[in-house]
C-alpha cells in the first residue's frame, strides 16, 4: 500500500470515528470554563503527514519536548485569542514548539489570505511568514488577500511579486495540501490542534493548553 492509500484509508479512519468522539472523547480534556473538549485520536498514519506538509511555519523549539500543530483560518475569532496565549507560552516553555497550518474554511476571504502568507514563507522564508502572521492576527476585522497583502508591505516586502506568487499554481498546490491534511484528520473547524497522538477540536484555553503540554512531557501523550 502506498503514502496516499495509507492516508485515504486512515482519513477514512478518522471521518468513521468522528462522530464516535463527539459521544466519548478520546482523552479525558476539560477546557477552562469547565466543558468537555472534543478530540479524537489521530493515526500514526495520518499524523506524520504534518511532518511532510510544505511551506508551514514552526517557531519555538528547533529540537522539541513537546510539538504542537495548529490548523488555523485567518478570520477565525477563536484562533486569534489561541494565537497570543500559545505565543506566550512559547516564550515561557523553551522546549515548546508550534507548527501553523493553514486550513482556510471560512471564506474565500480567508482564502486569500493563506495564498499571501504561503508567498511569503516560499519566497521570504519562515520567520517572516511568522512576523505576517502575527501582524494579521493583530489586524481588526475581515483578512483577505489585499489585506495581507498591505501587511507584507508594511514588512517592506515586494507586493507585486507577492500577489503573482500567491495567484501561482504552485501556492495553490500548497495550500490544498494543507486542508486535505486537515479533512484527513477530521478537522473541520478551527482552530484545531494536533498533539502527540490527539487531535483537539477547537480552543480549549490557555491553562488547558499548558495542562496538555505538561502531560505529553510526563508520559507522551495529552492526559496520563
Amino acid at each position: 500500500m502506498n503514502r496516499r492509500d495509507v492516508l485515504a484509508a486512515g482519513a477514512a479512519m478518522v471521518l468513521a470515528t468522528r462522530g464516535a468522539a463527539a459521544q466519548e472523547a478520546w482523552y479525558d480534556i476539560a477546557g477552562d470554563d469547565g466543558r468537555p473538549v472534543e478530540n479524537l485520536r489521530i493515526p500514526v498514519e495520518i499524523a506524520v503527514e504534518a511532518d511532510a506538509l510544505p511551506d508551514v511555519i514552526r517557531t519555538g523549539a528547533a529540537q522539541p519536548d513537546v510539538r504542537m500543530v495548529e490548523f488555523f483560518d485567518y478570520n477565525c475569532p477563536y484562533c486569534r485569542a489561541a494565537a497570543g496565549d500559545i505565543e506566550a507560552m512559547i516564550v515561557d516553555q523553551p522546549d515548546l514548539q508550534l507548527v501553523l497550518v493553514n486550513n482556510p474554511v471560512l471564506s474565500r476571504w480567508s482564502r486569500e489570505a493563506a495564498l499571501v502568507q504561503i508567498a511569503v514563507v516560499q519566497s521570504h522564508g519562515e520567520d517572516a511568514g511568522f512576523q505576517l502572521h502575527r501582524r494579521l492576527f493583530a489586524a481588526k476585522g475581515k483578512v483577505d488577500g489585499a489585506r495581507a497583502l498591505a501587511a507584507a508591505g508594511e514588512m517592506g516586502l515586494a507586493t507585486a511579486e507577492l500577489e503573482a506568487a500567491a495567484r501561482s499554481d504552485r501556492a495553490g498546490d500548497v495550500l490544498n495540501r494543507h486542508m486535505s491534511l486537515a479533512a484527513s484528520m477530521g478537522f473541520a473547524a478551527t482552530p484545531s490542534f494536533l498533539v502527540a497522538d490527539a487531535g483537539i477540536l477547537g480552543y480549549p484555553g490557555p491553562g488547558a493548553m499548558n495542562r496538555i503540554a505538561a502531560a505529553v512531557r510526563q508520559c507522551g501523550a495529552v492526559v496520563c
